[in-house]
């Protein structure tokens, strides 16, 4: 049971660092368009 705690950690691990990297990604496209126009 605490392997799958921990391999579960490492999943969402993942999923949360994938997803802050999409709205890093996200709002920099914003600032940059904001600084263009």
């Amino acid at each position: 049971m605490l392997k799958k705690i921990i391999s579960g950690d490492i999943f969402l691990t993942l999923a949360v660092t994938a997803f802050g990297l999409a709205v890093i990604a996200t709002l920099l496209v914003v600032v940059g368009s904001l600084f263009v126009s």
